[in-house]
Parts: structure tokens; C-alpha cells; sequence
């Protein structure tokens, strides 16, 4: 298993430039022109990334995510990630969306058994994420592909099974989580 851990991207750090050199060498090495890699996407994540996208207003939180491999010393997936107050929710949910793979998954030349630890990888980074430094007590992920779904439904049912999560469920191409910490919170706000 490799040695994932999502960092948030910014030009500050220089954490975003790392980013770009890693995937435009990724996007030579599958014969790919990173400027037209995922162009939607990746426009959008460099907006944030870079602070040129407006920023929404009240407490709401946008930040760029990036799953980073310490062994292999590559990024293989970014994604938008917002913190929000949602009606109908208890406490802050951290949204996931825009999830993109690097160009050597895209392409198929990262070996194929990698794509589920990449996408446990970025899930279980968005929980520690929200535990912490994006906290929030519930987690809504926007699937990419049927594929993803079928993938997402399987791990959430595993989640939901493991108690560890006090609600997990698909709905259309969301995964909506919710922590148990999120139960106790609308417990208490019902009994004000």
C-alpha cells in the first residue's frame, strides 16, 4: 500500500507549482499536452489554487485537494473541496467535487490495481481532512463515473457497515456521509 495523504494546493507554499511540474511530466510521459489535459477541471482547481476564482461569501471554505504519494513522490488525483452550512444538515459538510486522476491513471499507464488505492486514498484523506483542517460533520463526494459510483456504493456500504460512520448513502451521483459525531450534534439541536 502506498503512503497517500492529501494536501491542500496554494501558491503560497509552492505546493501548486509542485503540482503543475508533476503532471505536466506526467502528461510527457503518456504523450500529452498538459495545457489540454482536462481543461474544464483543472481551470477551475488552478482558479482556486491560484485565489484568482471569487470567493464565496459568509463561512463557507473553498480549497484545492491533492492526493500526494510520499513513496513515489507524485500527485495522483485533485479535487475541489468546499465547506459549507447546507440546510437540512447538522454542523459544516465538506463537499468533493471536480475529482480528477493524474494523467498515468488516466491513460492506463500507472498500473491498474493502483485506481482503487487512489480512490480510498482520497477518501480517506476528505475524512481526515475533515477532522481537522476543513472540519465538518458531513461529506458529500460527487462520483466521476458509474464506475466510480458502483465503487463508492460497494466502500460505503462497507463504511456504513463498520460503524465508523453514522450514515452512508448514495444518492444519484453523490455519496453523502455522515460522521457520528454529526448524530450527536443534531441530537442536541433538537433537544434546544
Amino acid at each position: 500500500m502506498t503512503d497517500f495523504d492529501i494536501k491542500l494546493l496554494s501558491c503560497e507554499d509552492g505546493s501548486w507549482d509542485a503540482f503543475q511540474a508533476d503532471w505536466r511530466a506526467q502528461c510527457d510521459e503518456v504523450g500529452e499536452i498538459f495545457d489540454e489535459y482536462a481543461p474544464d477541471a483543472l481551470s477551475i482547481i488552478e482558479g482556486i489554487a491560484t485565489g484568482t476564482t471569487p470567493k464565496l461569501g459568509g463561512t463557507n471554505t473553498t480549497r484545492v485537494g491533492a492526493l500526494w504519494d510520499a513513496e513515489t513522490k507524485r500527485f495522483y488525483a485533485a479535487c475541489i473541496l468546499n465547506r459549507a452550512m447546507l440546510p437540512n444538515t447538522p454542523g459544516y459538510t465538506l463537499r468533493v467535487r471536480q475529482l480528477i486522476v493524474s494523467p498515468l491513471l488516466d491513460y492506463g499507464v500507472g498500473p491498474v490495481q493502483m485506481y482503487p488505492d487512489v480512490v480510498i486514498g482520497v477518501m480517506m484523506g476528505i475524512v481526515h481532512l475533515s477532522s481537522n483542517v476543513l472540519s465538518a460533520n458531513n461529506i458529500h463526494f460527487h462520483l466521476r463515473s458509474p464506475e466510480d459510483m458502483t465503487f463508492f456504493r460497494a466502500f460505503g456500504v462497507a463504511l456504513g457497515d463498520s460503524k465508523v460512520f453514522a450514515s452512508v448513502q448514495a444518492r444519484g451521483a453523490w455519496l453523502y456521509v455522515e460522521k457520528v459525531a454529526a448524530v450527536g450534534t443534531a441530537q442536541l439541536e433538537e433537544t434546544k
